[in-house]
Order: structure tokens, then C-alpha cells, then sequence
């Protein structure tokens, strides 16, 4: 159980929770951001939660419950009164209907849209409820609804800078990598404020529009011109890039500017680009060239659908999932 796994009880200081000193850290995250959500506990529930989860500590890469080192008297915690150990703790939590609907409210923004339809939030709620917890149910019946599939919510969400980084280089069919080629990869997530396994505080991080700022946004533009280019801002070599022109002759309208705009754009996007917006990828494609001249074996074909391809990836579109 992640209450009592090493890595929790370390970060969240449950290894110096006993008896004679509760710690209330893990106790209130607990209540707060992991299970039932503000407004549906009290400060009294948190010390008292705290006990319970007292006498745990850590050996190693295990965790081990010392008994010594447990308050064994009764707590108080939501209306019930017992020697409650940290089980029993959540067992009590998960009795409370709003833990039900706190946990799939946050299913809901994670996966449909960020403000949550909260008649469908106590749909999975009770679905959750009826199947003893039990997440499959729950997003089998998500991902089967008519919410899951509405073009409402389509491309309302951020991309968030390893979603980005991600899609980018699988877009753009660059998977063989050295070791040496991931700093860069770890470096620019650090740039667009998603260093791994390092988030700012325990709730992670926020994401939507705190993904992008007057920072962030110049730094997704540099990651995506340098794996088309190869280069970096200054110009250097990043290590590795895309293959331009295979990737261009992968698609059989290469040869035909503008449906080769109208396919490129098709394949990378999810929202709707715009008549004027394409004409703009066409002119930007041609780079003064007569539509009639284009073909990828031209001698300016490569540097032309890089500009082309770093163009398509800097439109704030491409920032939408």
C-alpha cells in the first residue's frame, strides 16, 4: 500500500511519526489532495489520523511497522471512535461518498476536461462505489461515454512539456538515441518547467495554461526547431535530428505541394487549422517557389521543409492534445 511504502513514509517524514511526536504530514496530504479533498475533514481528523499512522519505519528499500513506537489508545477520526491503525483509517475514508466523487472528479479533469461535469462525476462515483473501488469499471465507463468522444472537449487540453517532447519525437520518427542525447531531452523539459521526477510540491504540477508563459513557450519552440534542425539556437549541433526528406517522401503527396500541406498538417494536428493559417504553410513551404516547381528532390527542398515543419510546430496549435 503507497501509505506505508518506503519512498512515502520518507517523503512525506512518516518515518518520524511515533507516538511520542505525531507528524501530520502524510495525515493531512492524505486527507487533502489523495482521497476525500478540502471542506470534508477537520484539523481534529488530521492529528487524529496521525496517530493511527504512527510506528513506521523504514529498513532499506522495505518498510517495517514497529509496534513500540505506535499509540495503541483510542482516536477519534470522522465520527468514529477505536484503536485505529492506518487501515483502518482508510477504510473510514472511503466510507465518505465525497471520496468516491473527489477521486473521479479528478479522473474526469485528467482525462475529459478540466472543469468537470459534476452529474457525470457522481455517475463514475457510483460506479466506483458499486465495485468495491475498483478503477477498471471507472474508466471503462469513461472512455465509453458520449463525454470521453464530444468534440467539446477535443483539444482542450496543454500539452505538457514531456506530452511535447514525447509527440514530438515520435511524430517525427526519431527514436534511436544515445546516452548522451537525453541530457539534451532532460534539459529542455527542465526549460519548459517539468524537470523529472522533481515537481515543484507534493500536489505536482498544476498544468493548462501554467504550462505556458512569455518562458516556457519560446523554450517548446527552441525543442521542437532543434530536433527538425539538428541545431540548437546558437546554432550547434543538439546530437541528433529527423530524418527531413524521409519523412516528406513517407507521405505519397510529396510531390504535390499543396495536398502535402493539407496531409502534413492533417497528420500532426488534432484542431483545425484554418484556410489562411495553411495558405501561410504553403507560402512558407515554397519560400517564393511557383507551385508547379515544387519536388522534394529540388536542391532547396531540405532547408525549405525544415522551415516548413519548424513553422507547423511553433503555431499555438501544436501546443493543444
Amino acid at each position: 500500500m503507497v501509505t506505508t511504502d518506503p519512498a512515502m513514509l520518507i517523503y512525506f517524514n512518516g518515518v518520524d511519526n511515533t507516538k511520542n511526536i505525531p507528524n501530520e504530514n502524510y495525515a493531512r496530504e492524505l486527507l487533502e489532495l489523495f482521497t476525500i479533498g478540502i471542506g470534508n475533514y477537520s484539523e481534529y481528523d488530521i492529528r487524529e489520523a496521525a496517530r493511527a499512522l504512527t510506528g513506521w519505519a523504514v529498513d532499506g528499500l522495505d518498510s517495517k511497522f514497529n509496534e513500540e513506537f505506535f499509540d495503541s489508545k483510542n482516536k477519534e477520526f470522522m465520527g468514529k471512535v477505536g484503536n485505529f491503525a492506518y487501515s483502518d483509517i482508510i477504510d473510514i475514508i472511503f466510507e465518505k461518498e465525497e471520496t468516491s466523487k473527489f477521486i473521479c472528479r479528478k479522473l474526469y479533469k485528467e482525462f475529459i476536461y478540466h472543469i468537470p461535469d459534476e452529474n457525470f462525476v457522481d455517475e463514475l462515483a457510483l460506479i466506483f462505489r458499486n465495485n468495491k473501488f475498483e478503477l477498471k469499471p471507472v474508466f471503462s465507463a469513461m472512455f465509453k461515454s458520449d463525454y470521453f468522444y464530444s468534440d467539446q472537449f477535443k483539444t482542450t487540453s496543454i500539452k505538457t512539456p514531456n506530452d511535447l517532447i514525447v509527440g514530438a519525437m515520435k511524430q517525427f520518427n526519431i527514436s534511436e538515441l544515445s546516452p548522451l542525447d537525453y541530457y539534451f531531452i532532460i534539459e529542455s523539459s527542465d526549460k519548459m518547467k517539468q524537470l523529472h521526477f522533481d515537481p515543484p510540491d507534493v500536489r505536482g504540477w498544476e498544468g493548462q495554461r501554467k504550462w505556458i508563459s512569455t518562458t516556457t513557450l519560446p523554450m517548446r519552440n527552441e525543442f521542437t526547431d532543434s530536433i527538425i534542425s539538428g541545431n540548437n539556437s546558437k546554432g550547434n549541433p543538439i546530437g541528433f535530428s529527423m530524418n527531413v526528406l524521409e519523412f516528406a517522401r513517407s507521405f505519397e503527396s510529396s510531390e504535390d505541394a499543396v495536398q502535402f500541406v493539407e496531409d502534413v498538417i492533417n497528420y500532426l494536428f488534432i484542431y483545425p487549422l484554418s484556410q489562411n493559417t495553411k495558405g501561410r504553410m504553403l507560402e512558407k513551404l515554397l519560400d517564393g517557389a511557383v507551385i508547379q516547381d515544387w519536388s522534394t528532390y529540388s536542391n532547396q527542398a531540405e532547408t525549405r521543409i525544415i522551415n516548413f515543419l519548424k513553422a507547423l510546430a511553433r503555431l499555438p496549435e501544436y501546443q493543444l492534445s
